[in-house]
């Protein structure tokens, strides 16, 4: 991912995790209590991210990550009704969901005008997946809510 931010991000935005060990990208991880016994239990997710990225394109990861989440791919959460929930996704094919979550990090990086590999990750997963299963309105809908839980705002320039 390429240049700037045009929007005033909250200070923790960027985030301050490091993972010196590996040269993963990212990776999200499920720690939710194991045999949870509470009939409505709120997940939680763990997202790591290589302190080595540029501000861009920990965007487009960190973006690309809760799309897994928010599109139900790592489970669902309550709420659905409410809209403070996300569906439960997880049989939904590899390449479905990477479709999706690409998807999630393209559009907020083209809203925020960072450029990102996201149309070429995107073409590897459409030629072997099965885009009847994307559902646009749920990737819409997880770029919506990540934007407004990090409090992102974008700049308006004018040409």
């Amino acid at each position: 991912a390429q240049g700037t931010l045009p929007m005033t991000l909250p200070a923790d935005a960027a985030g301050t995790a490091h993972d010196k060990a590996k040269a993963e990208l990212a990776e999200a991880l499920l720690v939710s209590p194991a045999g949870a016994k509470k009939p409505r239990w709120i997940p939680s997710w763990r997202v790591k991210m290589n302190d080595r990225m540029t501000p861009p394109e920990q965007l487009v990861t960190i973006a690309h990550e809760l799309g897994h989440i928010f599109c139900g791919h790592l489970g669902g959460c309550g709420g659905l009704h409410d809209q403070s929930g996300w569906p439960e996704r997880r049989a939904l094919g590899h390449h479905e969901k990477e479709m999706e979550a690409e998807a999630v990090a393209w559009l907020i990086a083209e809203r925020a005008g960072v450029l990102s590999a996201s149309a070429a990750y995107l073409r590897r997963h459409v030629e072997q997946g099965k885009t009847a299963q994307v559902d646009t309105a749920l990737v819409a809908k997880a770029a919506g809510r990540i934007e407004s839980l990090a409090g992102l705002r974008y700049i308006q320039t004018h040409v």
